[in-house]
């Protein structure tokens, strides 16, 4: 009987559209991000002249950007958990986006991952306030302390137990397990990523230092080029412009030149005119005369 009821209710049972389920997961991140931001905006804006629940004020004057609601959720949650009251807007707007980003998964709710999240984010709370109270000075804006009433619970019941060093660093063991169980975060990825960054930003600095460097000593000796045609230009300015000018030489003649100057071995023709034109044609004619 109970098997026919369940195989009946599973046939009348319609699954929602994809439409309306990405509707209404964006509803939810809507939501939970608004009240994020107000729950924020509260804190941000405490004031210990406010009403609150560590105090009784009464005044017509609210500060605090909340209202009355506001301010007693700041003062409440600044009271209990000093610093770390900052986390629980970050958890619900962390929750709106977990919602928001399940859109598309097929296997729906996990109560296992929502109680390991749960634990995660109980395991911060706790511990961060523990941390909050035994290293971070106090605040006079702040209702108790930095840490609260828990972070006064927490780390100076595990200080009197494990003393202060050892109460330290098993706060610190339990805020960073707390950290990844809540946000599925990976240290070992973090300190991979740092180191990754940190020497990315080591090399991309030291690359400008070369660049810085030579710019200066190109610039230096562009400088000292520019100098240098300076100072030549002005040498030549003031050299005096150079004049080529010819060398005449006279020439002297010695004694014993003259003697052993060689004398004419033929006496030239009385007569210097030069022969008449006519014996070419008699010599023309004589040679045609062999050619025939």
């Amino acid at each position: 009987m109970a098997q026919a009821t369940a195989k009946a209710s599973s046939k009348n049972s319609v699954p929602l559209s994809d439409t309306t389920v990405r509707g209404l997961r964006e509803g939810a991140l809507i939501v939970f991000g608004a009240i994020a931001i107000y729950l924020l905006s509260s804190l941000i804006t405490y004031h210990n002249a406010d009403p609150g629940w560590s105090h009784s004020e009464t005044t017509d004057h609210v500060r605090n950007a909340g209202g009355v609601a506001g301010a007693w959720f700041a003062d409440s949650f600044l009271y209990l958990f000093g610093y770390l009251a900052y986390l629980f807007p970050i958890m619900v707007a962390y929750v709106g986006w977990l919602m928001f980003k399940g859109r598309d998964d097929a296997a729906g709710f996990d109560g296992r991952i929502a109680g390991l999240r749960a634990i995660g984010f109980v395991l911060t709370l706790c511990a961060g306030t523990g941390l909050a109270t035994l290293h971070f000075a106090d605040v006079s804006q702040l209702p108790l302390n930095s840490g609260g009433i828990l972070g006064d619970v927490v780390g100076f019941g595990l200080t009197g137990v494990f003393s202060f060093l050892g109460g330290t660093l098993l706060l610190v063991a339990l805020f960073l397990t707390g950290v990844t169980l809540f946000t599925n975060l990976s240290w070992f990825r973090v300190m991979d990523e740092t180191g990754r960054l940190t020497l990315s930003l080591l090399n991309r600095v030291i690359d400008q230092w070369y660049r810085l460097r030579d710019y200066v000593e190109g610039r230096r000796a562009r400088m000292e080029r520019e100098e240098v045609v300076e100072v030549q230009k002005k040498k030549k300015q003031k050299r005096k412009p150079i004049k080529i000018e010819p060398v005449v030489e006279t020439i002297e003649y010695s004694e014993r030149e003259e003697k052993e100057r060689q004398a004419p071995l033929f006496e030239p023709p009385a007569d210097e005119a030069l022969p008449a034109l006519a014996l070419l044609d008699v010599a023309e004619a004589k040679k045609n005369a062999l050619w025939n």
